[in-house]
């Protein structure tokens, strides 16, 4: 498992989540006294997850990571 962002909003933080996940990137919600962490549960695809985040700091309002919300059946899971 692996760390991919630490994000101050827990919405922003599940969006990227679900959208991760809607690329078969599987991923965990976890929310500490320091904020909010997205975890990588596949550390196999971190480089295609670490430049989708690097994408989503640029543009965390995007339209693609609300639709991603809408399409999971299934949200990424919170710890």
């Amino acid at each position: 498992m692996i760390q991919l962002i630490q994000l101050n909003d827990p919405h922003l933080a599940q969006m990227l989540a679900d959208y991760l996940q809607t690329q078969n990137m599987p991923c965990q919600v976890q929310s500490s006294e320091t904020g909010i962490s997205v975890w990588l549960l596949d550390e196999t695809k971190a480089s295609v997850a670490e430049r989708e985040v690097q994408r989503f700091v640029l543009e965390p309002h995007h339209p693609r990571y609300r639709e991603a919300a809408w399409q999971q059946e299934k949200p990424a899971t919170w710890r």
